[in-house]
């Protein structure tokens, strides 16, 4: 559940960072960076990321021990910013954002998609309905705007928001010939136009 994790991070539509409840203001442009370290973790997984393609990722024009010494102050400041012990592991070269202390939208995002791909092979039974309904309500109230659709854009962030774009609209084409088949129109045309706005 979000309530059991003391960092809550949003980043379909706004981005946002909530610590213990509270949300993390960025005051400083001094805070600037270690954000954008926080956004390309994640979109390049969150876990076991390579330092080295973080390093591309957000200083494509400095040398290896420039990008690298870089690295270190930025997820320093980083840690610093949330101060909580474990949030933040760095092992063997590779950055992962503790899933058992942070809560992702779009870690959420893409684990009900695939539940919901699941469901979608069983619809034969009205159980299975009622609960793809509901995953289907879950997604779309979830799914706030593009992946951090308000950031500037960057390479590194825009393949990630294809993806999960793409993905909802696949979902919502599926799940609207869903109720096509069983003669609920006005269901079927409701997900259509929201396949429309989201394009």
């Amino acid at each position: 559940a979000v309530e059991d994790r003391p960092v809550r991070i949003y980043t379909l539509g706004r981005f946002s960072v909530q610590r213990s409840g509270e949300a993390l203001v960025q005051k400083q442009s001094r805070q600037q960076r270690p954000m954008e370290l926080l956004q390309a973790l994640i979109a390049l997984g969150g876990r076991d990321v390579g330092v080295e393609p973080l390093c591309q990722a957000l200083w494509p024009d400095a040398d290896g021990d420039l990008a690298k010494n870089t690295f270190d102050v930025t997820l320093h400041r980083l840690r610093r910013l949330f101060a909580i012990n474990d949030l933040f592991l760095l092992r063997d070269h590779r950055l992962t954002l503790n899933s058992q202390l942070a809560w992702v939208d779009v870690w959420l995002f893409e684990r009900l998609v695939n539940h919901a791909e699941r469901l979608l092979s069983r619809t034969a039974e009205p159980a299975v309905i009622r609960q793809l309904a509901r995953v289907t309500e879950r997604l779309l109230s979830l799914y706030q705007g593009n992946f951090l659709e308000r950031e500037s854009a960057n390479v590194w962030s825009l393949t990630l928001r294809e993806r999960l774009r793409s993905k909802l609209l696949r979902h919502i084409l599926d799940h609207g010939q869903v109720w096509e088949r069983l003669g609920e129109w006005e269901r079927a045309i409701r997900f259509y136009r929201k396949g429309l706005e989201i394009d």
